[in-house]
C-alpha cells in the first residue's frame, strides 16, 4: 500500500489574494526550478529565513502554479510529508515566486487520500502531459518524493481579477525588426539584457514608451521610496503601449503601433528602423484576469486591438468569445483575422450600445473589458454596471485616450469631437426626454436612430452619448411616455402613448428652445466649417501662440495684444 500511496486531494475555498511585499522575497527561492509555489503554514514567516534546494516543514512545493490563482488552484501539488499538514477548517497561505511572488489564502475544505493508481488523465491534461509522463516526471524531479496533492478551490468561488505589483524600472531598448501588420499596425520586436527581469502577465498591461529628443538623448528618471524624481531637463514625450509579447529567452519584446496621422509614437514607428534605441518604463502593475470565463466580450476601437490579440492567444476554444470593434477603417479587422473561431464584429460606437441592450449575458462566469476614448468607454460601463446591473468585478471600462486633443492610456485623438462633447452640457436630461417626444412623434424609432436624428437637427455639431439616451428612455417608459416593442431588425423599439403626446403638447414652448438651440448649433458649424473662417482662424492662433510663446515678449507688448483681443471680440459682436 505504501507503494502506491501518492498524497491526498485537498479541496479549498479561496478566501483572498494579495502580493508578497518585496522584503520578504528572500524567505523563498523556490529551488531555482521556475513555474514553482509553496503552501505556508502559519507562523512561517518566523520559523525560516532562506529555503534553497531544501524541504521544510513548514513550507511545501508544488509545480505549476499558473498566474490565475483566483480560477482556482487546479494543478498537481507535489510534496513529501503526511496529511498533518492539511486539515479540514485549517487556513493556509499560497503562493508562488517567479518574477514576483504571489499569495491567496484558503481554507481547507476537506482532505482525501490519492494512490498512485487513482492517478487518471485528468490530472495528466492539467500539465500538459499525457497520464505516463506525469507519473514520470514526480520520479525525475524528486526521485525520493512519493507525495502529491492535487488542490481545488470551492466550485462556487468567485473568480474576478486580481492586482499585482511590479518594481518599476527604466530600461533601454534596440530595434531588431520591424513589421507592417493587416496595413494598419507597425509590429516592432525590441531586445535588449535589461529585459531580463521583465514582467508582464495581465493581458491589459501598459508599458510608458519614451521617445527620443531631437538631440538623442535621455536620461531616466531615478525611482526612490518617495517616488519618481526626475532630473532638470525637460522630460521626453511618452505613450503607453500594452506588450504584445515577451520572450524571456530571447529578451525581446514586442509592440504594436497603430498608425494614424499627428501622433508621436506613430510618427516615430513609421520611421523607426533596426538599431534605434528607445526608453520604456514598466509595467508598474498586472491586472491578472482568469482566462476561464465561459463567455467574455472585448469591447474596443484600434487603440486597444493589441491587448485584445494578446488575450486571444491566451484563451481556449471552450470559452464563447466576442469582439466589437469600433474602427474608422475595417482594414482593423484584419489584425484579428489568425483567430476565425472568434466573433469579430465592427460596428459604430451607436451600434455597440444598442448591442449592449440587447445582449444576452450570462447570470455569473461572464467577463466585459470596454476600452476606447474616455467618455465613451465609461458611458458603455456605466449602462452596463447601471442599467444591466452587472457585476463590477466583473466589468472592466478603460479610458485608452481621450478626445481633448491628449491622451490617455494610449495615443490617439480626435480633436474635431472636442468642442462636440463639451457642448452636451447645454441640454440637460429634460431636454433630452423632450427631444425624444418630440421624434417620437413622427413614428416608432429605436435608440440608434434617435441619436442619429439628434444628430442631423444640429448637423452633427452634438451627439448625445448612449449613456443620456437609454437611461432616459427606461425612465420615459416607467412614466408611461413610451413604450417598448421589437423593431422589424429584431431591435428594441420605442413608440409614444397618449400620454407622450399630451406631455409634448403641453411643452411646446419649452420645445421651440430647445430645437432652437440645436439649430444655432448647426449653424455655428456651417459657418466655422467655410475655408475662410478656418483660415482666418488659423492665422489668428498661430499669430497668437508665437507672440505669446515668445522669450522677448515686453509687458507692454503683452497689454497690446490684450488690448487688441479686445477690440477685436467688439468689432465682431458689433458687426
Amino acid at each position: 500500500m505504501l507503494g502506491r500511496f501518492v498524497g491526498y486531494n485537498v479541496a479549498a475555498s479561496l478566501l483572498d489574494v494579495a502580493p508578497l511585499p518585496y522584503r520578504q522575497i528572500n524567505y523563498v527561492t523556490c529551488l531555482d526550478l521556475g513555474n514553482w509555489g509553496a503552501v505556508f503554514t502559519e507562523g512561517w514567516e518566523q520559523k525560516v529565513t532562506h529555503v534553497r534546494g531544501s524541504m521544510a516543514n513548514d513550507i511545501t512545493f508544488f509545480r505549476r502554479f499558473e498566474h490565475d490563482i483566483t480560477a482556482g488552484l487546479k494543478t498537481i501539488t507535489l510534496r513529501d510529508s503526511s496529511e498533518s499538514h492539511f486539515q479540514s477548517g485549517q487556513r493556509l497561505r499560497v503562493g508562488r515566486y517567479e518574477d514576483d511572488v504571489y499569495f491567496c489564502t484558503i481554507e481547507v475544505i476537506s482532505v482525501t487520500p490519492v494512490l498512485l493508481d487513482d492517478l487518471d488523465d485528468e490530472h495528466a491534461r492539467q500539465e500538459n502531459m499525457t497520464l505516463a509522463e506525469l507519473k514520470q516526471v514526480i520520479g525525475d524531479i524528486y526521485p525520493g518524493l512519493n507525495a502529491l496533492y492535487a488542490m481545488t478551490t470551492q466550485k462556487n468561488a468567485k473568480k474576478v481579477p486580481v492586482r499585482v505589483r511590479n518594481e518599476l524600472k527604466f530600461r533601454e531598448l534596440t530595434v531588431k525588426t520591424k513589421t507592417l501588420i493587416a496595413s494598419t499596425f507597425y509590429r516592432l520586436v525590441l531586445t535588449s539584457p535589461q529585459l531580463a527581469d521583465f514582467s508582464s502577465q495581465g493581458f491589459d498591461d501598459h508599458i510608458k514608451v519614451f521617445f527620443p529628443a531631437e538631440n538623442g538623448e535621455f536620461t531616466p528618471p531615478q525611482v526612490t521610496s518617495e517616488g519618481i524624481v526626475w532630473g532638470d531637463g525637460a522630460r521626453p514625450q511618452s505613450r503607453d503601449y500594452t506588450p504584445l509579447d515577451f520572450d524571456a529567452e530571447r529578451c525581446e519584446l514586442t509592440l504594436d503601433f497603430y498608425l494614424h496621422d499627428g501622433g508621436v509614437a506613430s510618427s516615430w514607428a513609421k520611421e523607426a528602423q533596426p538599431g534605434d534605441t528607445l526608453f520604456i518604463g514598466g509595467p508598474r502593475g498586472s491586472l491578472v484576469t482568469p482566462t476561464d470565463y465561459h463567455w467574455q466580450l472585448y469591447v474596443t476601437d484600434e487603440s486597444g486591438l493589441p491587448a485584445v490579440r494578446r488575450r486571444l492567444q491566451s484563451l481556449s476554444q471552450e470559452v464563447q468569445v466576442e469582439v466589437l470593434v469600433n474602427c474608422r477603417h475595417t482594414d482593423s479587422l484584419e489584425y484579428l483575422s489568425e483567430f476565425p473561431a472568434v466573433k469579430v464584429r465592427a460596428l459604430t460606437h451607436g451600434e455597440i450600445a444598442e448591442y449592449l441592450r440587447h445582449a444576452e449575458i450570462p447570470a455569473d462566469d461572464y467577463y466585459i473589458w470596454v476600452v476606447g476614448e474616455g467618455k465613451q468607454a465609461k458611458a458603455l460601463g456605466d449602462y452596463l454596471l447601471e442599467a444591466r446591473g452587472l457585476d463590477a468585478d466583473l466589468v472592466r471600462a478603460v479610458a485608452y485616450w481621450h478626445d481633448k486633443g491628449g491622451h490617455g492610456r494610449h495615443e490617439q485623438s480626435h480633436p474635431e469631437s472636442r468642442a462636440r462633447h463639451r457642448r452636451e452640457r447645454l441640454f440637460d436630461a429634460n431636454d433630452i426626454r423632450l427631444l425624444i417626444l418630440h421624434l417620437l412623434a413622427n413614428g416608432p424609432a429605436h435608440g440608434y436612430e434617435l441619436i442619429k436624428s439628434i444628430e442631423g437637427l444640429a448637423k452633427g455639431e452634438y451627439v448625445p452619448s448612449p449613456g443620456i439616451i437609454y437611461p432616459n428612455l427606461t425612465l420615459m417608459e416607467e412614466m408611461g411616455f413610451i413604450t417598448v416593442g421589437e423593431g422589424q431588425s429584431g431591435k428594441k423599439s420605442f413608440t409614444l402613448t397618449t400620454e407622450g403626446k399630451a406631455s409634448l403638447e403641453q411643452q411646446q414652448s419649452d420645445l421651440e428652445a430647445v430645437t432652437s438651440r440645436l439649430a444655432t448649433l448647426g449653424v455655428l458649424g456651417d459657418n466655422r466649417r467655410l475655408p475662410e473662417v478656418q483660415r482666418a482662424i488659423h492665422n489668428f492662433k498661430t499669430a497668437l501662440h508665437a507672440k505669446l510663446g515668445s522669450t522677448e515678449l515686453s509687458r507692454e507688448t503683452l497689454y497690446k495684444i490684450i488690448d487688441t483681443l479686445d477690440q477685436a471680440a467688439k468689432d465682431i459682436e458689433r458687426s
